[in-house]
């Protein structure tokens, strides 16, 4: 048997454009984009720390670029989860020169676990449960159980992040294994949401989610050309490698956080709106909350800091009509 470190080689920029063509649907804001240039590839896997030491999920490696790169910088687990069926003989091929490293599935990772546990599915519907069946669960507390890897589809990268900060929340999917680290390409435009600032037009619940339940890093930012299909429909000229590591505590309790998101949807989806008739229109009687707060009145959802939303909620988990959130919600 070969060596499980040997170099599997990669095709050049250029060839993989040849290569790929009529692999991506036509309308190139809807479809995924893909890292097909080698270098920059093996620069992320070679930076990314201890690669041999946690499993990784891929999600829609495609032609499979950061793949190689990651088994040549000795990951020694992935999971690809491949959403179009026109990249898996690519995949299966890699995963035959892996020596039992690399392992792809036709699934779309944010179709894990939409079916219940007695229910048979068709891929990419997939169970994650019949892909890590040999992962050991961790405790919350414990070291991170492995990594997310990708890029956030220009179309669909906001559901991509609420997924994971969902389930986060929920500790549900690949999170009743653990912690799992999320890593991935956005675009300038969706990276900036997640670093937004109080007040800004962006700013907003995922950037609210995120910071509460995540620690955040930038990793790299890379040339959009260094990405496939290509288009004028993404603004920006880079992508930003962008890092969620789910903390182990996020100074909010365990029945005040199944009230957070619930929140964040109705105050933001009229953002400008005080946040009391936001409030009020779900939870009747919720003003005497923003009194204990001293929250003005006026104040809207774009005027509320991370930490006032975790004293918001916390207030919301001890008060007596907390339960009507849900019921008019639901």
């Amino acid at each position: 048997m070969q060596s499980a470190n040997r170099i599997l080689p990669q095709s050049t920029t250029a060839e993989l454009e040849k290569a790929l063509v009529g692999f991506y649907k036509r309308n190139i804001k809807s479809s995924h984009k893909h890292l097909i240039n080698p270098r920059t590839a093996e620069r992320i896997a070679s930076n990314i720390e201890d690669v041999d030491k946690y499993p990784i999920i891929e999600k829609d490696p495609g032609p499979g670029v950061l793949t190689r790169a990651l088994l040549n910088a000795g990951s020694k687990q992935i999971f690809a989860l491949e959403s179009n069926p026109k990249f898996l003989p690519m995949l299966k091929k890699l995963e035959n020169l892996s020596d039992g490293r690399l392992k792809a599935y036709h699934s779309d990772i944010n179709k894990l676990d939409l079916i219940p546990l007695n229910r048979e599915y068709t891929p990419p519907v997939c169970r994650s449960s019949d892909i890590l069946s040999d992962i050991k669960p961790k405790e919350w507390n414990d070291d991170i159980v492995g990594r997310i890897i990708g890029v956030a589809n220009n179309a669909m990268a906001h559901r991509f992040t609420i997924s994971y900060l969902i389930r986060l929340i929920e500790k549900s999917g690949l999170h009743r294994w653990g912690r799992w680290e999320h890593i991935a390409y956005y675009t300038e435009k969706t990276a900036r949401v997640l670093y937004a600032q109080i007040g800004t037009p962006i700013y907003g619940r995922i950037t609210v989610l995120s910071n509460i339940l995540c620690d955040i890093t930038t990793l790299s930012k890379d040339h959009i050309d260094d990405f496939y299909p290509k288009g004028t429909l993404i603004k920006g000229n880079s992508m930003e490698l962008i890092c969620l590591t789910a903390k182990k505590n996020c100074d909010i309790s365990a029945e005040a956080i199944k009230f957070l998101d619930p929140i964040l949807q109705q105050v933001f989806a009229a953002r400008r709106q005080p946040l009391l008739n936001r409030l009020e229109s779900i939870a009747p009687g919720s003003y005497a909350i923003l009194d204990k707060l001293n929250i003005p009145p006026r104040k809207s959802a774009v005027e509320m800091s991370t930490m006032e939303f975790v004293e918001l909620v916390e207030e919301f988990s001890t008060w007596d009509g907390r339960m009507s959130l849900f019921e008019n919600l639901l």
